[in-house]
């Protein structure tokens, strides 16, 4: 129970739950990252409710029977929690690659939130919605690689003073790569339907929730 409650803070709340909610918040209803995370808590869900029924067995049940409409529509179709397999996971999920590649972006995420924090402790922000990151990695490096998936990635000859600084040498990949993260308070505004800082005007939405509501209409 130790280890699935480490796992229950430290991996699914702390982490995974705190990433999905701008997307599933603030996307479009039919928005592919919106439908695919979707999709990825509810294999969760089933997983992890199979997985805790032999201890906590009406707990279990009730999520169990509290979900049925939409388990049932995706083809869970059993009355009890304990007719269902216990482990139902998939050999398809286990991709070290992949494992690897957030285990150094998790690492990455640790820096970031340090260097967020000093600033919120010299009060210069409140939330870190207010924070705007720069972020320094070699590009030649795999963890240089690794971002240019994910953010808007731009070579630099110099390095931002700024701001609130936090430095580490990241172990990952086999290696040790430099990273220097800094934070200082965005110039841009908030969003007052996703509350990021992205608006370029006060009170207006951004450019993202913009194109959301536009699409609603």
């Amino acid at each position: 129970m130790q280890i699935v409650s480490n796992f229950t803070n430290a991996d699914l709340s702390a982490f995974y739950f705190d990433i999905s909610k701008d997307c599933l918040y603030v996307g479009a209803a039919d928005d592919l990252q919106r439908r695919s995370t979707q999709t990825a808590l509810f294999h969760i869900l089933v997983d992890y409710t199979t997985a805790l029924a032999p201890v906590a067995c009406h707990l279990a049940e009730e999520v169990w029977e509290f979900f049925g409409p939409t388990r049932r529509a995706l083809g869970k179709t059993t009355d009890s929690v304990f007719q269902e397999s216990w482990d139902q996971t998939r050999s398809e999920w286990n991709n070290p690659e992949l494992a690897a590649d957030w285990t150094a972006l998790r690492k990455l995420r640790s820096v970031a939130n340090r260097s967020i924090e000093a600033a919120r402790t010299a009060r210069h922000i409140g939330s870190s919605l207010e924070a705007e990151l720069d972020v320094y990695v070699p590009l030649n490096t795999r963890l240089g690689q690794l971002l240019t998936k994910y953010i808007n990635v731009h070579e630099v000859g110099g390095v931002e003073t700024d701001g609130f600084a936090c430095e580490e040498r990241i172990a990952a990949f086999d290696t040790e790569t430099p990273v220097r993260v800094v934070s200082r308070r965005s110039s841009l505004h908030k969003c007052p339907r996703c509350w990021n800082f992205h608006s370029t005007e006060e009170s207006s939405l951004c450019g993202r929730c913009d194109d959301v509501v536009a699409r609603q209409q």
